[in-house]
């Protein structure tokens, strides 16, 4: 009699199409960013930024990440040059960015929990909290016009 292999068993759900973007405000300026990131950026940048990687490395990585979480290009440079005109300080971008991870982390089941062949459950992917505010930069949602594939 053989042994049937240890399984688990997943089934994510992609997110909805006609989601909202994630609106940063920073001093009254509205930026889109996409409202979802998937897993393996999020697990990548926190590669990066642990200790012992060096500081322009994770530099990178912030700033690639940032980049990457504007809706489009133009997003990107509007970032950009609020950023700049407001002096903001380098711990100010580091909130910024752990806004961001921790909006993107937030999933939330959507789908039916399905037990898997080792009796623990599995769920779809889900949505991200839908906002909060944190000192003058504001994260929100906001209904989606163009947007840049994710």
């Amino acid at each position: 009699m053989t042994e049937s292999p240890r399984r688990r068993v997943y089934s994510f759900d992609p997110p909805p199409s006609d989601t909202e973007p994630l609106v940063l405000e920073i001093n009254g300026e509205d930026i889109l960013c996409h409202p979802y990131m998937d897993g393996l950026e999020l697990l990548a940048l926190t590669a990066q930024l642990r200790a012992g990687v060096p500081n322009t490395q994770r530099a990178d990585a912030m700033l690639e990440f940032l980049h990457e979480s504007m809706l489009t290009d133009d997003d990107w440079k509007k970032f950009q040059t609020v950023i700049k005109i407001s002096k903001v300080r380098i711990e100010r971008l580091y909130d910024i960015v752990n806004d961001l991870t921790e909006e993107y982390s937030q999933v939330r089941p959507t789908g039916p929990v399905e037990p898997s062949s080792t009796g623990r459950s599995t769920t779809g992917s889900g949505s991200a909290a839908v906002s909060s505010s944190k000192g003058s930069a504001q994260r929100k949602r906001k209904p989606a016009s163009s947007s840049r594939s994710r």
